[in-house]
This record gives C-alpha cells, sequence and structure tokens, in this order.
C-alpha cells in the first residue's frame, strides 16, 4: 500500500519523490505488425460512436473544466481542474487545491509536474508516453487506425459491471536499436475496452511504473463514463484513475470546447 500511495503521489502531486527521467527507451522488433480486421473493426465503431472520423479529424485540440478529487493516503483532496489537449503526445492538468496548485503536463515525449511552489520534477519516458490524451483518448483510436506500424488485436474479456464488452490491443513500435525488452514492450501496449453496444469506450489498461526505472511496473487503468454530445462530438464527462485496483483520482468535467488554437508552449509548466 505504501509503494502504492507513492506512485499515485508521484504522477500527480509530489515532485520530492521523482528521480532523474529516464531517457526515451527503444524497442526492438524483428516481428510484422499484426492488423487484426475485427479488432480494426471495433476501433471503426468507437470513431463512428464519438462523432465520426470526418467531424474528429477536424480537431485540433480541446480544453475542458471541471472538479477533481485526488484520493491520498485515505484522504480526500478536492478542487477546480483546467485541461488541456492537442494530438496524441500533448496534454496538462492544472488543479488549484485546498492547499495550494498542482501541475502536471506531458509534451512530445516528455512530461513534467509542479506541485505548489516547488520546483519542476521530471515523469519518466515510459510512463509518459501513454499520458498524454487521458480524457479524450480517441485521438490515439485515430492514430491506430491511420498508422499501418501499429499492432491492433482483439482480445477475449469478461463482461464489465454487466455489459458487453470488445477488448481491443494496440502495442506501438519504436525505434529497432536495442535487443528485445519485455519490460519495455508492457510501456508501449494499451488495452481498450469498448461497450459492445454502444460502442463508446469504457477503459483503457496499461502499466506506469516509477520516473526513474522501468521496474517494478503496476497496473494502471482510466475508467471512463456519462457521456455527451458537444458540437457533434461525444466525450466523457466522468473519468477516474486507479492503480492497482486502488482510486487515485476522479475528474468530473462541465464543460469541453474544442480547436481553441492551443500551442506548444501551451504544454510547458
Amino acid at each position: 500500500m505504501r509503494l502504492l500511495a507513492a506512485f499515485a503521489a508521484l504522477l500527480l502531486s509530489f515532485p520530492n519523490l521523482c528521480a532523474q527521467q529516464v531517457s526515451a527507451p527503444a524497442l526492438y522488433t524483428t516481428q510484422s505488425p499484426q492488423r487484426d480486421p475485427q479488432a480494426l473493426a471495433v476501433l471503426s465503431q468507437a470513431v463512428a460512436a464519438s462523432g465520426g472520423i470526418t467531424t474528429l479529424s477536424a480537431i485540433q485540440d480541446f480544453r475542458a473544466a471541471g472538479t477533481i478529487t485526488y484520493y491520498w493516503a485515505g484522504e480526500e483532496v478536492q478542487g477546480s481542474v483546467s485541461i488541456r489537449g492537442r494530438g496524441t503526445d500533448q496534454f496538462r492538468l492544472d488543479a488549484e487545491l485546498s492547499d495550494g496548485p498542482t501541475s502536471w503536463a506531458v509534451n512530445k515525449g516528455t512530461g513534467s509536474l509542479k506541485r505548489l511552489n516547488s520546483a519542476n520534477s521530471p515523469i519518466g519516458f515510459h510512463n509518459s508516453r501513454n499520458l498524454a490524451a487521458l480524457t479524450w483518448p480517441i485521438a490515439h483510436i485515430l492514430a491506430a487506425l491511420s498508422d499501418p506500424s501499429v499492432s491492433v488485436a482483439l482480445v477475449q474479456s469478461p463482461a464489465i459491471d454487466g455489459k458487453q464488452v470488445s477488448h481491443v490491443r494496440i502495442q506501438k513500435q519504436l525505434s529497432q536499436t536495442v535487443p528485445p525488452d519485455a519490460l519495455i514492450e508492457l510501456y508501449a501496449t494499451q488495452d481498450y475496452l469498448f461497450d459492445s453496444t454502444t460502442g463508446l469506450l469504457i477503459e483503457v489498461r496499461d502499466r506506469v511504473g516509477a520516473n526513474d526505472s522501468v521496474t517494478p511496473s503496476y497496473a494502471h487503468e482510466i475508467h471512463f463514463a456519462e457521456y455527451q454530445t458537444t458540437n457533434g462530438v461525444t466525450v466523457p464527462m466522468s473519468v477516474s484513475e486507479a492503480v492497482e485496483g486502488q482510486k487515485t483520482w476522479s475528474l468530473q468535467l462541465s464543460s469541453v470546447t474544442f480547436n481553441a488554437g492551443l500551442q506548444d508552449a501551451d504544454f510547458n509548466l
């Protein structure tokens, strides 16, 4: 439990737990990408349910606002939150909490976090590479559909909360410069679980670790609910995170807007 609490703080609150940033690793693979037609059909259904490829492809960035609750060592800490996102590799969260501000951001493969008035602390590459679209991951789904180097496979999965799910595993390829490393492979893989009836995303699963090491890794889940349609785009207004089954934070969004003209500088803390 101490490790779990430390990890949750590591990502979203306490910079003093962070060590030096892990440099971007490389994944060597000799296998050709697997592109399962059934899995691709599930992703296409998800895109259609979220607004359609024409509408979604026109979205360059988004802003969202609402409230956030952190679950720190048995204590709930609440505050207001603002979120910015662009593409698949830029995301920023700024929270105003009762004890001061907390911010973190990822920007094209690098990440950092800031708590109160402390100095920025880095987020390891193996963690930041999957954090860029936490509240609206449809951008990653669009990218997987259009990128032939990404492996897409259908996985058998039991129902979730009584809902039948379609489970798709997406694995990205990195540079072929180092021998195979199953641990690094874990961080290049994400599992997407969709409601089989509506096509909407229910959950994303991947792995996270300490910022200065890829081991040990922990089960990481993002849950999506309370979908609403805004300007033809269907988005989740309730988002929560769990690490090893323990909830670390939850978001309740009140507004989402698109194409605000965000720039690279917006994702620098």
